[in-house]
């Protein structure tokens, strides 16, 4: 919730010149409240308060229930835990030959598998997997995580007698043991998925090093003709932290849908613009994602994936030998419309 003192000076700011007067924004403010049911910092967050956007534009926005019942019209219900869940988006992109991260088994105390079908369920497990396998580094995913939560990566060190774990990020080094103990006892958060860390396109590694920075591409399928990407922006990491989501406090720059290029940066509830990364200077605004045309491809390619599915926010990253697609989400958050100024109405119809 946007607060008072905030609210009434971004209505009293006119933005260098660019918003409509201040009677015109509370009104907006209101019939958009009532008619769409999104708030005064939604509409903000779109930039809806600038002059040049008319009002049918404006209505084109949806608040969340607006936005979930559209989703639910384009995505069936029935299979909306399939993308949720990683080990089944997992198995069908490798099935239909979507570039993806090679996933190594489901770490899993009561029922975990490696990937060619032998237990994956304690220290000794994954000792006897990493000894019998040439990884040197791993991530470890919640099977259901979502914004990053529980993301774990490891350097694997191939002594002489067991391999050892050196969690990425840190100094510590911990037995194959002390791993399963700290991230796979419990049933649900110990429920997870094991990948290979994709070593990314240094285009994309400069954003922040710390991080595999993606694209988080917005994919449609009209009902007539093929599927289309509209809209795209990055998730750049901050330094030090192995995750670039938003909700875990990175960074995002709305991408040129037709060119690739990178627009300034921007954090969550700050007004500022970012030409270059606030922690250590490397350039953002500018930028030319490689790959382009092959992840707008790709990334609409994911929806041959998912039955009855229409809509999707494709999370991919870029290595050197083009895009890998990270993740899926079926139901993308609301607020990538705010972040894009795209209004959902315009982009998911047809």
């Amino acid at each position: 919730m946007i607060q008072i003192s905030k609210l009434v000076q971004r209505i009293f700011d006119n933005n260098k010149g660019r918003d409509v007067p201040v009677l015109r924004k509370v009104y907006e403010i209101g019939y958009l409240y009532l008619t769409r049911g999104f708030g005064p910092g939604y509409y903000f967050d779109a930039g809806l308060s600038r002059s040049d956007r008319t009002m049918s534009f404006k209505k084109g926005f949806y608040g969340h229930k607006l936005y979930q019942k559209r989703v639910s019209q384009l995505n069936d219900p029935r299979y909306s835990k399939l993308p949720q869940n990683k080990l089944p988006e997992a198995a069908l992109f490798k099935l239909l030959g979507i570039p993806a991260p090679r996933t190594f088994g489901h770490l899993c105390a009561r029922k975990g598998l490696d990937m060619h079908g032998r237990p994956l369920r304690s220290g000794a497990d994954l000792e006897r997997f990493l000894s019998q396998e040439p990884i040197a580094r791993f991530c470890a995913k919640e099977v259901e995580g979502w914004n990053g939560r529980g993301f774990v990566a490891c350097d694997v060190i191939h002594g002489d007698t067991v391999p050892r774990l050196r969690l990425l990020g840190t100094d510590e080094t911990i037995s194959c043991s002390d791993f399963v103990t700290r991230y796979a006892q419990y049933a649900y958060h110990g429920n997870r998925i094991l990948q290979e860390y994709i070593v990314q396109h240094p285009t994309m590694q400069a954003l922040n090093p710390s991080s595999v920075n993606t694209i988080r591409m917005m994919v449609y399928q009209p009902e007539d003709g093929p599927p289309r990407a509209f809209g795209a922006f990055a998730r750049i990491g901050r330094s030090g932290t192995l995750v670039d989501n938003v909700g875990a406090g990175g960074m995002w720059s709305v991408a040129d849908i037709h060119t690739g290029r990178l627009g300034p940066g921007h954090r969550p509830k700050l007004e500022s613009e970012f030409v270059t990364h606030p922690d250590h200077g490397s350039p953002i605004d500018g930028v030319f994602v490689p790959f382009w045309e092959e992840a707008k491809e790709v990334a609409c390619r994911t929806l041959a994936a998912f039955p009855s599915t229409r809509y999707l926010g494709v999370d991919v990253a870029l290595t050197d030998t083009g895009p890998v697609i990270i993740e899926v989400n079926n139901k993308p958050d609301y607020i990538d419309f705010a972040i894009l100024e795209i209004p959902p109405q315009e982009a998911l119809t047809g």
